[in-house]
């Protein structure tokens, strides 16, 4: 009976220290479970992006160069609070949020000169999974230069216009291999452009361009 109670007297002392010490001992299997969770049901959604082109337009931003941030974030309450943010206060706490978040942020950063153009390399978002992604621009002139870019499928373009931003998708004849093709719209009897040729069609000619080949 006196061997008893010293055991049950050992097993309540164990019982106390692990409660006194809970947050350290309980903390590490509930970060297991959680590293589990993500990796078999990892948060976020893919982008269904086949590509993203920046097209700089002639005269924008005074014809000087235009900082450009396309930022990828992968958790949404601080999605929801940058969304809040036009692109002077973005620029301006840019700095203090990605060291704050520099797991849940993904960012490309590029400085283009009017007429400057590029393709994003498709490694920055291929295999992210994000809760939204915004891009934004940094005029001299005063405005909100962003736009939110996670719900565009397909050929992305961003183009930066004189003194506004505009961002568009393709239509889906374009792409030679889309999964998902719109049957309202004729195939085109001309043979289908490669990237390059669509990109500087609509550099030199936007609104003639955005009536054949771009959504409403």
């Amino acid at each position: 009976m006196k061997v008893l109670k010293i055991t049950m007297r050992n097993i309540f002392l164990s019982l106390v220290v692990l409660l006194i010490n809970g947050c350290g001992v309980l903390d590490v299997p509930l970060k297991v479970y959680k590293s589990a969770k993500n990796y078999a049901f990892p948060p976020g959604e893919r982008l269904y992006w086949k590509s993203v082109d920046i097209i700089i337009r002639k005269n924008a931003n005074r014809n000087y160069p235009i900082a450009i941030d396309i930022t990828l974030i992968k958790d949404e309450a601080l999605f929801n609070k940058i969304l809040e943010l036009d692109s002077s206060k973005w620029f301006d706490q840019k700095d203090i949020l990605l060291k704050t978040f520099a797991e849940e942020i993904v960012i490309e950063s590029w400085e283009l000169a009017p007429e400057d153009g590029l393709k994003v390399p498709e490694k920055f978002f291929k295999e992210e999974r994000v809760f939204g992604a915004l891009v934004f621009g940094k005029y001299f002139n005063d405005g909100d230069y962003k736009a939110r870019i996670d719900n565009l499928e397909g050929m992305v373009v961003i183009d930066f216009d004189v003194d506004e931003l505009n961002v568009s998708k393709f239509r889906c004849w374009m792409c030679a291999d889309c999964a998902t093709p719109e049957h309202d719209v004729p195939e085109p009897k001309k043979p289908r452009k490669s990237i390059s040729e669509i990109v500087k069609e609509a550099a030199d000619s936007y609104d003639a361009f955005a009536q054949r080949i771009l959504y409403e």
